[in-house]
């Protein structure tokens, strides 16, 4: 692996983080250590989890990068010495990496949370071995999270995500549940790579949901065992004709149609409404953005972040919407390296524009 210099070029940190970045930096090194010593991941570790996992360590310094950028905002308020007093809630974790750096840094209490108990059970495994396992493995989605923390009196201050946002079915409850974690202050640190923003990206993953919702896709070695190989057009018309017999073909097409972007409860729903009023339900407004009907997760949800961050301020909280910026890849040829910098450079030059640049962007919230 190559060496660990956390901090990307020409990017802009919260004014105050250089106690905590340094601290970030001795701990990403440590953490490369013992990574490089451990024999990981090997058959116990699922599939999905292992070519996760691989792929955070053959790219280790750019992911470190990345994770340090967040925690450094995550943690702008807190010194390297008073982070035992910090309890981190790591939102749709993974491998766990995240959750592997908070705890060599020192962070209190680390509560590691996915919804996919293959994810849960993996990282917890991963981490028993470095000797760097969270404190709580939580399976649970936001709601449930919250009865958890309640049941188990923990009182978060700090959640962190990346990439989890462009999954979650409904934002709106996940950010009413989430502002719920706890009456005192809060700090939301969440970023994604699906950045609409960049209209590299925005096409890039538009392509993607028309193959998924008319195409399907061809699962290979590795990939997430939820993902469904069959059209999510094809699943949401087997749901209209299970429930609903006798049912004119092209109405079925046309609900099929029109109820993309909804889990099989509200497709129900919206059936049974045309049934009894003749109404027809309303198509979500992004012209490709699509879910799993079964699981309910959005393939690569294309979120306007500042959209998100003006709901996020409606309950409350102040709220900083910037990019993120591209990390080191130690095999990159120096013709790529220049155009990483370059690109780093401009995105720090105006955050309007950076955003149009960035390969995520973050959302940093404090109540």
């Amino acid at each position: 692996m190559p060496g660990t210099c956390v901090d990307y070029t020409h990017a802009i940190y919260p004014s105050n983080s250089i106690d905590i970045r340094r601290h970030l930096a001795a701990g990403a090194r440590r953490l490369q250590g013992k990574i490089k010593a451990l024999q990981l991941p090997d058959e116990s570790i699922s599939p999905f989890i292992r070519a996760y996992f691989r792929s955070n360590i053959d790219h280790f310094q750019a992911a470190m990068q990345r994770y340090s950028f967040l925690l450094s905002w995550a943690l702008r308020s807190r010194r390297a010495e008073g982070l035992e007093d910090v309890v981190l809630v790591d939102y749709g974790g993974g491998s766990g990496v995240l959750s592997l750096l908070a705890r060599e840094i020192g962070i209190g209490t680390v509560i590691y949370v996915d919804i996919y108990d293959v994810c849960c059970r993996d990282a917890q495994s991963i981490g028993r071995r470095l000797n760097l396992e969270a404190d709580h493995y939580v399976h649970a989605d936001t709601e449930e999270l919250v009865a958890y923390l309640r049941k188990k009196e923990l009182v978060c201050n700090t959640v962190m995500s990346y990439d989890a946002l462009e999954h979650i079915y409904d934002i709106d409850h996940f950010f009413h549940h989430l502002q719920g974690i706890t009456q005192g202050p809060l700090t939301l640190t969440l970023a994604s790579g699906a950045n609409p923003l960049n209209p590299i990206i925005n096409r890039r993953l538009m392509r993607l949901h028309r193959k998924v919702e008319t195409q399907g896709t061809l699962r290979r070695a590795g990939d997430d065992e939820r993902n469904p190989e069959i059209p999510l057009v094809a699943l949401r018309e087997s749901i209209v004709v299970e429930h609903i017999t006798g049912m004119d073909r092209q109405v079925v097409n046309l609900l099929a149609r029109r109820t993309r972007g909804r889990n099989k409860s509200d497709i129900l729903r919206a059936v049974s409404v045309y049934r009894e009023q003749g109404v027809l339900p309303v198509e979500i407004e992004h012209p490709t953005n699509t879910c799993d009907p079964y699981t309910d997760n959005w393939c690569e949800r294309l979120l306007d972040p500042c959209r998100l961050g003006e709901e996020l301020r409606q309950l409350g909280f102040r709220v900083d919407v910037f990019p993120g910026y591209y990390g080191s890849v130690m095999q990159d040829s120096a013709g790529k390296r220049w155009m990483r910098d370059v690109a780093n450079f401009l995105i720090s030059g105006s955050a309007r524009m950076g955003l149009r640049l960035a390969p995520y962007y973050c959302i940093n919230a404090v109540r």
